[in-house]
C-alpha cells in the first residue's frame, strides 16, 4: 500500500505537507525529486509523546498538531500526506484541519490494526468529501477529495463536540470489556 502511496506522490504538484513521515522516508525523497513540487513541509514526530506537538524539520520550530490550522493558513496547501499511526490521538482536530488546509487531496496511510477503519470514513464524509478507502487486511490508503468543500466555524464545533462524545463511550466501553 506504501507503494500506492509513493505512485500517487509522483503525480502531485503544488506546496505539499506531510504529517509524521520521516526525512528519509521513501515517499519523503519520492516528493523532494519530483520537478512539479514548488515547497514541501515535512512534520515529524518529535519523541516526546506526553506533549501534543510534532517537529517541523526545518528550522526546528515546534508546531502544535492542535493548532495546525494557526501555522499553515497563509500557507496554500495542494496535497497532504499524513501516517496515521503519528496523529491518531489528534483525529478530532486533524480531520478538520486537513480539510480547511488541503486544496486538492488528502492521503491519509493507515499502518495499523483499528478497530474501526470505517470510522475515520464517516468523519470525512459528513463534511461532504469523496473518500476512497484502498487496503488489505491492516494497511490502508485514504484518498481524500477536498476540492470545493468549504467548512462553517459552527459546524466544525458540533463535529468536535460529536467526536468527544464518541471517544468518551468508546472508552467506557473499553473499559467494562476490560480488554
Amino acid at each position: 500500500m506504501l507503494d500506492e502511496l509513493i505512485k500517487n506522490a509522483k503525480n502531485v504538484k503544488g506546496n505539499i505537507l506531510t504529517l509524521g513521515f520521516a526525512n528519509n522516508s521513501k515517499l519523503v525523497q519520492t516528493i523532494n525529486n519530483n520537478k512539479k513540487v514548488n515547497n514541501i513541509i515535512t512534520l515529524t514526530n518529535k519523541g516526546n509523546s506526553k506533549k501534543n506537538s510534532i517537529k517541523k524539520t526545518f528550522g526546528g520550530k515546534t508546531v502544535r498538531v492542535t493548532k495546525l490550522k494557526k501555522y499553515f493558513k497563509n500557507i496554500n496547501t495542494d496535497y497532504i500526506f499524513v501516517e496515521y499511526s503519528s496523529v491518531e490521538r489528534f483525529l478530532k482536530t486533524i480531520i478538520r484541519d486537513t480539510i480547511d488546509l488541503s486544496n486538492e487531496k488528502v492521503y491519509m496511510f493507515i499502518d495499523k490494526k483499528i478497530n474501526d477503519p470505517e470510522e475515520i470514513l464517516k468523519r470525512y464524509e459528513r463534511y461532504g468529501c469523496t473518500v476512497k478507502m484502498m487496503g488489505n487486511n491492516n494497511i490502508y490508503v485514504l484518498t481524500i477529495d477536498t476540492r470545493n468543500i468549504k467548512t462553517k466555524k459552527i459546524k466544525n464545533i458540533i463535529y468536535y463536540i460529536k467526536d468527544i462524545i464518541y471517544s468518551i463511550e468508546e472508552a467506557i466501553a473499553y473499559v467494562l470489556i476490560g480488554e
